[in-house]
C-alpha cells in the first residue's frame, strides 16, 4: 500500500475513533454519569419553581412554559425515589411523585410529564 494511502486510512481510523470517543461521552446520555430528569409541561399555562429530588439531590428546572421540557442531571449519592415539586398558575404548591427508585450508582433517563399536579406518563431508563 502506498504511503499517501496509508496516512489517509490511519487518519480516518483515527477520526471514527474520536467521534465515538466523544459519542460515549457527550452525545450518549444513557452513558454518561448520572441520571437525566426530562421533565414536560402538559398543563394549557405555565410551571414555575420546577424542582426535581432525585437520589438526594434537587435539580432546580425554574419555569416550564406549556408544551416545553427542562432537564437536568443528577448523580444519585442516596437512595430515593423521583419526585417533582412546583407552582400551578392558580399559586398552588404540586407535589408529583414518580414510580420508579434510584440508588447510588445508577444512570440513565427519567422522562416525565406533569399536568394539573397529577403524573400523566413516565418513562424510565436506568442500569
Amino acid at each position: 500500500m502506498p504511503r499517501k494511502t496509508k496516512l489517509i486510512f490511519a487518519g480516518s481510523l483515527g477520526a471514527i475513533a474520536l467521534l465515538i470517543a466523544i459519542g460515549v461521552f457527550i452525545g450518549v446520555p444513557a452513558l454518561q454519569p448520572g441520571v437525566l430528569v426530562i421533565v414536560k409541561n402538559s398543563d394549557p399555562a405555565p410551571i414555575t419553581n420546577v424542582q426535581v429530588f432525585v437520589g438526594g439531590k434537587v435539580l432546580n428546572l425554574g419555569t416550564i412554559a406549556p408544551g416545553a421540557t427542562e432537564s437536568g442531571r443528577a448523580i444519585p449519592s442516596a437512595d430515593s425515589d423521583v419526585s417533582i415539586q412546583y407552582v400551578d398558575a392558580s399559586g398552588a404548591k404540586q407535589s408529583v411523585r414518580v414510580d420508579t427508585y434510584v440508588t447510588g450508582g445508577l444512570r440513565g433517563r427519567v422522562d416525565v410529564e406533569v399536568r394539573g399536579g397529577s403524573l400523566v406518563s413516565s418513562r424510565v431508563r436506568l442500569h
